[in-house]
């Protein structure tokens, strides 16, 4: 009779246990679905960047804005081909004065964890802006006047004349023209003059809205060159690149 308990409990104490095996196994997670979950968490998709120039057409001597966008939260962007430097992922900025004519592309590439997303805009350039055209004879009976447009610095844009230049006559907004370039005196000699010659102060009197000539060419003093300084053969070309930079625009001693 013992024996026959025994055996019947044996038995229930197997299937139980069975049963238990086969409900972990049902309730256990996959481990596909966990691979799955983990391959889903470390993919990261590769910046997606969008680039524009308004306008896209210019003449040359002219300006073009640039701005993009990225997704993908990047880490690093950088601009290549006609630009360069590290970008923000999101922005805009001018191009600058664009003198060389073509077609010129600026590239930016963004990278995150996913890889890079590189995105490009072509700015077509074209020659400088052509002087507008006389105006046309009356086609009217009697007798009529006709004059052609007065056109300065050739066409060339911004132009100033001396009246436009003499309104830049203080230390700290100084302009003055050298043959037909207008120049920004003032950063010219922050950001250039004083740290290539140590000379720093500015004769404000004699060169701030005035004719930079007489100053390159050594008739201006100051207080470390009291009887001027005569610059060399280059610096007294309007064309000087250490110049470029601080080109403000054209100048035509005729322009009222």
């Amino acid at each position: 009779m013992w024996l026959r308990r025994l055996v019947g409990i044996t038995m229930i104490v197997v299937c139980v246990g069975m049963n238990a095996v086969v409900l972990v196994g049902f309730f256990a997670p996959s481990k596909t679905a966990q691979l799955a979950t983990v391959v889903q968490q470390t993919i990261t998709p590769a910046p997606v960047v969008t680039i524009s120039a308004k306008p896209d057409s210019v003449a040359s001597g002219s300006f073009s804005a640039l701005s993009w966008t990225s997704t993908g939260s990047p880490t690093s962007c950088t601009a290549s081909d006609n630009w360069s430097g590290t970008k923000t992922p999101f922005g805009a900025a001018s191009t600058g004065r664009i003198t060389t004519q073509g077609n010129l592309k600026y590239t930016l590439s963004c990278k995150n964890s996913g890889g890079t997303g590189t995105a490009t805009v072509t700015i077509a350039v074209g020659p400088p802006d052509a002087p507008p055209p006389a105006s046309p004879p009356s086609n009217s009976g009697g007798s009529s006047t006709s004059s052609a447009a007065t056109t300065f610095c050739g066409g060339a844009t911004p132009c100033y004349g001396p009246n436009d230049v003499s309104k830049h006559a203080s230390s700290g907004n100084c302009w003055g023209w050298l043959g037909d370039r207008v120049i920004n005196v003032s950063s010219f000699d922050s950001g250039f003059h004083a740290a290539r010659s140590g000379v720093s102060n500015i004769q404000v009197g004699a060169v701030c809205g005035k004719d930079l000539t007489p100053a390159v060419n050594g008739s201006v003093g100051t207080s470390e060159y009291p009887g001027g300084h005569n610059h060399q053969l280059g610096a007294k070309s309007s064309t000087d690149s250490n110049y470029a930079g601080y080109y403000v625009g054209y100048f035509d001693a005729s322009k009222p």
